[in-house]
């Protein structure tokens, strides 16, 4: 029985030491590797700054974009941009920048 008990209090030790030990991540910004890889935007532009990104355009009676996994329409705000056009392969904002959906490459 002492026998175990020392065993037990050994692993548990070695195990708190593996955690001291292990490197602490929480200040670490990690990319979403799921993400679009981007999008084509004027450099310097606000759009560019804000980190917006436009993954998907809907079109319909309706047209809707997708930027930064929010569905907007025409008129409405992101990032207190203002969305004033949406194209088949773009969206305009009313500062005059643009998002563009990234090119598919297929073989």
């Amino acid at each position: 029985m002492l026998l175990n008990m020392t065993k037990a209090s050994v692993n548990l030790s070695i195990g708190a030491a593996l955690l001291l030990m292990t490197p602490s991540v929480n200040g670490q910004v990690l990319r979403d590797p799921t993400l679009p890889a981007g999008q084509v935007v004027a450099a310097g532009s606000q759009a560019a700054q804000s980190g917006l990104v436009l993954s998907s355009i809907i079109k319909g009676s309706e047209n809707y974009a997708v930027i930064n996994n929010q569905i907007l329409k025409v008129g409405e705000r992101i990032e207190g941009l203002k969305l004033v056009h949406i194209g088949h392969k773009d969206v305009t904002f009313s500062d005059g920048k643009k998002l563009t959906l990234f090119q598919v490459i297929t073989e």
